[in-house]
């Protein structure tokens, strides 16, 4: 595989430490922002053919479908997203960029709302087009032309980390996005407490498909930076199987059947335990204040044009 250099995507600079060494690649952190990403990296031609290829051995196989598209997740995972979007609407419009299999943009659209995807790989594009029925476009929103202040909201579930440079992004967004529009992410948090438990052995530290990973402090400076206001920023869960599963041995499993296990036991177990939703939600809301969940979420609206 051939390699590209970059510098930090929020300040520019070249200055950085080593933070962890993962199969032949360095997470570095910048130093002048803080900015954790890897500045040695594969080429967005490589990128895209491993992303093909994860998309059609697990993004679509049918348990991952079919998990996506319960009603279980559209209950615990989707409705509190899609309630944080109400006040933001206007025209109806919303775009989920990195849309995957489209089950958002399902839950969305049975909410009343009028959504467009846009997903980098076409198998999953496909999937949603001619299974779903739902308006997914394959490519990226730099090479999808959309009209400007077009979208009331725009989402961007585990996408933000893929991208290769997400500042970019978050000015095209921008400029499709009408004024005080809403911007909703989720991203893993570099500062979680599995971080710092269990260093690079977190499955998070992935070359070949996380390119940056953010902390609260870095991404605000971010979406800053690319004309937005923060509303809410929080983080939730913590995935105990991971962090015993990983501090049992000092070389991690990277086996990602045994890591779909240890998600499908977690929802089997809170299907089975009604009132585990309700530790869930204490649990997080003390994640949400101390800020070291596993996943970063953040609520941001546009506050000024770019161009």
């Amino acid at each position: 595989m051939k390699r590209e250099t970059v510098k930090c995507d929020i300040c520019g600079s070249d200055k950085s430490r080593l933070l962890y060494r993962k199969h032949k690649f360095a997470y570095v952190k910048c130093s002048v922002c803080g900015l954790v990403y890897i500045r040695s990296r594969i080429t967005q031609t490589d990128f895209k053919e491993e992303a093909e290829h994860l998309a059609r051995t697990r993004q679509l196989t049918e348990a991952k479908i079919k998990s996506d598209y319960s009603d279980f997740i559209q209950e615990i995972i989707y409705r509190p997203r899609l309630d944080l979007m109400e006040e933001y609407r206007e025209n109806g419009m919303v775009l989920d960029i990195g849309c995957g299999n489209g089950a958002f943009m399902y839950s969305a659209v049975t909410r009343g709302w009028r959504a467009i995807g846009v997903e980098l790989i076409e198998s999953s594009a496909l999937y949603a087009r001619e299974n779903r029925g739902l308006d997914v476009r394959a490519g990226t929103i730099l090479d999808i032309k959309f009209a400007d202040e077009y979208f009331d909201v725009i989402t961007m579930w585990e996408t933000l980390e893929h991208l290769s440079a997400p500042s970019n992004y978050l000015r095209e967004v921008n400029r499709i996005l009408r004024m005080n529009g809403a911007v909703l992410i989720s991203t893993p948090n570099v500062n979680s407490l599995t971080r710092f438990l269990i260093h690079n052995r977190w499955e998070v530290f992935s070359p070949d498909k996380h390119l940056y990973l953010f902390s609260d402090k870095t991404i605000t400076t971010l979406f800053e930076k690319t004309g937005f206001k923060i509303i809410k920023l929080w983080t939730e869960d913590i995935n105990l199987l991971t962090i015993i599963r990983n501090s049992k041995s000092s070389k991690r499993s990277d086996d990602w059947i045994e890591k779909r296990q240890e998600t499908v036991k977690f929802t089997n177990m809170f299907r089975k335990y009604r009132s585990l939703i309700k530790v869930r939600q204490l649990i997080n809301g003390v994640l949400s204040n101390i800020r070291i969940g596993d996943t970063l979420y953040v609520l941001a609206q546009k506050s000024c044009n770019l161009s």
